[in-house]
C-alpha cells in the first residue's frame, strides 16, 4: 500500500502472485518504480538510496509514494538523487550540487532562501499562477 503498488496490481491477472516476466516487462515504469520502493521498505535495511526513484510517476502518485517512504523510513538513513525538487522538499537535509561540485546544503527552507541555484530550480518547477490562469498575459495585452 504504501508504493501504491496495491492499486494496480488488483487488476493483474493473479493480483501481487502474477508473473510480471523478465525485468518486469509487463509493468509501465512508474509501476516498476512503486514495485521498487515498497521491496526497499520492505527490507528494512538501515540505509536506502534513490535515484530518481519516482522519475516515471506522475506527480501525484510521487508525491504519495515519497510522502510514505519518508514517513516509514525511521532510523534509516534515506539517500535521494533527483534533478525535480518536489521529489525532496520534505527532505532533513539536502545538498545542491552544481557540474560535480557541493555548492549549497540545508533544508528547503533554508536552500529557498539562500541558495541562487536551488532558487532557480524551484522557480522553473513552480508553475506561476497567473501564468496559468493566463491572467499575467491578459493583464499584460490590457496596460
Amino acid at each position: 500500500n504504501l508504493a501504491r503498488v496495491t492499486s494496480f496490481a488488483s487488476a493483474l491477472e493473479n493480483g501481487l502472485d502474477t508473473l510480471v516476466g523478465p525485468s518486469g516487462t509487463n509493468l509501465s515504469g512508474g509501476q516498476k518504480q512503486r514495485v521498487a520502493i515498497a521491496r526497499a521498505l520492505l527490507k528494512n535495511a538501515p540505509v536506502i538510496v534513490y535515484d530518481e526513484a519516482t522519475s516515471a510517476l506522475d506527480g501525484e502518485n510521487e508525491r504519495a509514494v515519497m510522502e510514505a517512504a519518508f514517513d516509514n523510513t525511521f532510523q534509516r538513513t534515506v539517500i535521494c538523487i533527483a534533478h525535480r525538487l518536489s521529489t525532496i522538499k520534505a527532505a532533513d537535509r539536502t545538498l545542491v550540487f552544481d557540474a560535480g561540485q557541493l555548492v549549497d546544503d540545508g533544508t528547503h527552507d533554508q536552500l529557498a532562501k539562500h541558495s541562487e541555484i536551488y532558487r532557480s530550480i524551484f522557480h522553473l518547477e513552480t508553475p506561476d499562477p497567473m501564468v496559468e490562469s493566463g491572467k499575467k498575459l491578459r493583464q499584460s495585452v490590457l496596460r
